[in-house]
């Protein structure tokens, strides 16, 4: 850190630029993401209810961060130092806040983690096939669409917790549903399966795509859906924990390029206009 207040200065300009590009940035990427993959949608279907509000935490954290840095930026660039000070307060609080939210962030990722497959076993068992109206059957039909998986660990899972297979014309012998068919998501979109295929909805399907259909009974999909959903959890997770930590970084930075430039106005007259002139004042 530099010890005068020149550099303080610039260091606080272009460090609040960053934060503040960069927040925008990863607000309007998570808004995008969610928008587009729907992840609280997913992990309101497995068990982990009122997921949403993780986001809109998020958003509120990294939102008031963004108006921060903007904030000091108008500090700098205004010469008053009670503006410095207003702004290394709530610097101080954000810190405060962001360090508490990732040590929150950090243990709902392990929860999460750690209860993952039993939850969605639990929901497993509650499958009622391919027109099935309840949160469980909605959930892993789009999931082993979408994601070409079958079962949560394996297409085995339904003989072992003798669970639903098919519930469709023809197929009711079938080892697993037509949603764990392979590349079925070729054939069918994913939001049609999201907004509840009824049985009308699957004949007029299999009637147009009776060749794909009769090799479907032996071409599931291997993976199950634990272990990629897993995955996909994981990168999101770390990579917002890393941002957090990131961002921590960053504020304890400001708040001691802040405090140096308060530190170096004049000591008398606090509020002078000449704060950040030459000198410093006495």
């Amino acid at each position: 850190m530099c010890c005068n207040k020149a550099c303080s200065i610039c260091f606080l300009v272009i460090v609040n630029i960053i934060v503040l590009v960069v927040n925008v940035a990863i607000i309007a990427v998570l808004i995008w993401a969610e928008a587009k993959w729907d992840f609280s949608y997913y992990m309101d279907k497995v068990g982990f209810k009122q997921s949403q509000i993780i986001y809109y935490v998020i958003y509120g954290v990294i939102g008031g961060i963004a108006v921060v840095a903007a904030l000091g930026l108008v500090a700098c660039c205004c010469s008053k130092k009670i503006l410095m000070t207003i702004y290394a307060i709530l610097v101080i609080i954000f810190l405060i806040v962001l360090i508490v939210v990732t040590i929150a962030w950090l243990s709902i990722f392990i929860y999460v983690l750690v209860k993952l497959h039993d939850q969605m076993i639990d929901q497993f068992k509650d499958y009622e096939g391919e027109t099935g109206l309840n949160s469980p059957s909605i959930f892993y039909n789009v999931v082993w669409v979408g994601l070409k998986t079958c079962g949560v660990d394996g297409p085995g899972d339904f003989k072992k917790f003798q669970v639903t297979t098919s519930v469709i014309k023809g197929f009711t012998n079938n080892p697993y549903p037509l949603t764990c068919c392979d590349d079925l998501f070729e054939h069918i979109d994913v939001d049609e399966i999201k907004n509840q295929m009824s049985q009308q909805d699957w004949d007029g399907l299999i009637n147009d795509q009776k060749k794909f259909f009769s090799t479907c009974k032996k071409n599931p999909n291997d993976d199950g859906s634990y272990p990629i959903l897993k995955k996909f959890i994981t990168i999101l997770f770390v990579a917002v924990l890393l941002f957090l930590l990131v961002l921590v970084l960053f504020l304890t930075l400001l708040v001691c390029a802040a405090c140096s430039v308060i530190k170096q106005g004049p000591k008398q007259d606090k509020w002078s206009d000449k704060y950040n002139g030459g000198g410093g004042g006495k």
